[in-house]
């Protein structure tokens, strides 16, 4: 068995306080619970879907998606995917963001398959949603990262076609006492905030 011993100095030098770092590697020894004992970051790549040369060649490492950022394109591919599939159809794709909510919220798992056919009732939009996903690489279960959930599902906010903002908690979104959306005839929305007794101008 080799013991390798690392030493550790500060380089005032090398990276600016105010630079953000888009490219890194760091080792960690192996606790209980951890499974690879090297993270890597590469910012532009992973933003563009691309292939990190950072990480093939010049680290000659090959990247292993975790849980946290399967949670992470899941979500973020299915925003995508409502803004656009469902944008003539507002009040479905409301239905959709709040079954999406739901399950990242309350199961410990995603299931494509399930994810589709509890969420989205056609067919071709079905397999639009499995093929984008298959795009990003999630084309099988995967398990929900509890941590990032919880630190990104907190805030939610919505802009209107006609000048509206609005923000609030996640949890006041998805409290039928307190917000609710109702379909018109026309294929317009009207959303409405309920039980309000006091308001101030901002």
């Amino acid at each position: 068995m080799i013991n390798l011993i690392f030493k550790m100095v500060s380089n005032e030098i090398g990276i600016p306080e105010t630079l953000r770092q888009k490219q890194g590697a760091l080792i960690s020894l192996s606790g209980i619970n951890d499974e690879f004992h090297l993270r890597l970051l590469d910012k532009d790549a992973e933003k563009e879907g691309s292939e990190s040369k950072f990480v093939t060649e010049f680290l000659n490492a090959k990247k292993i998606d975790d849980d946290k950022y399967k949670t992470k394109v899941f979500k973020n591919t299915a925003e995508n995917w409502i803004t656009n599939a469902l944008s003539n159809d507002i009040k479905q794709a409301e239905d959709v963001r709040s079954i999406l909510n739901y399950t990242l919220k309350e199961k410990h798992e995603v299931d494509i398959n399930d994810f589709v056919d509890n969420s989205i009732k056609d067919d071709e939009l079905k397999d639009s949603f499995k093929e984008h996903m298959e795009e990003k690489g999630l084309d099988e279960s995967f398990s929900i990262d509890k941590k990032w959930v919880e630190k990104k599902l907190k805030k939610r906010s919505i802009k209107t076609d006609n000048g509206f903002d609005i923000k609030g908690n996640l949890t006041d979104f998805e409290d039928p006492m307190k917000y609710t959306v109702k379909q018109n005839q026309d294929g317009t929305i009207d959303i409405i905030i309920k039980n309000v007794t006091f308001y101030e101008e901002k």
